[in-house]
């Protein structure tokens, strides 16, 4: 739909909230979106009309997004005390840490190298960086049951499908 100057001064302004990914990173957005919950006096929910995530992103999305007991959205802060509760466990300190010794860099750029010729210039690909286990509990913990379709607000979690080699929402 085509849309002129004077069309665009009356459309309704959609405000969308994007939820990065980088595992425990995640905390950072949760603090900050519960400084803007304190701030407003408002559930995140309420702030936005789409909230989107990708990766850990898309855990706080849903949290956002999904009624509790009370019918009422998960607040922020209780997403950082998620990440806080389950981080360790999720993202294991190996998996996150930076070589300390000449030695953990050589097998750094030994593994790196092996993933890369088996994998072309992608390392990533065919390696998951963390057990889905861990996760997994901790996701049916926070959400038992619940469905996308529970969501109070529009929620767009992104992913990729290694199999079919495309992005999906």
């Amino acid at each position: 739909m085509a849309h002129n100057a004077s069309s665009l001064g009356t459309m309704r302004s959609i405000r969308v909230l994007s939820i990065d990914g980088g595992g425990i990173r995640g905390i950072i957005p949760a603090r900050i979106l519960s400084a803007l919950e304190e701030a407003s006096g408002r559930p995140t929910a309420d702030l936005f009309d789409i909230i989107v995530g990708t990766s850990i992103g898309g855990i706080a999305a849903m949290a956002l997004a999904l009624p509790g007991e009370d019918g009422q959205p998960a607040p922020a802060e209780d997403i950082g005390a998620f990440y806080e509760r389950h981080g360790k466990i999720i993202f294991p300190q190996s998996a996150l840490s930076f070589p300390r010794s000449r030695e953990d860099l050589r097998e750094l750029i030994a593994r790196v190298g092996m993933q890369a010729a088996m994998f072309g210039s992608n390392p990533d690909v065919g390696n998951a960086r963390y057990s889905a286990a861990p996760l997994e509990q901790a996701l049916e913990e926070q959400f038992g049951d619940a469905r996308l379709s529970d969501a109070i607000r529009d929620v767009i979690v992104t992913s990729y499908d290694v199999n079919r080699g495309g992005p999906k929402l």
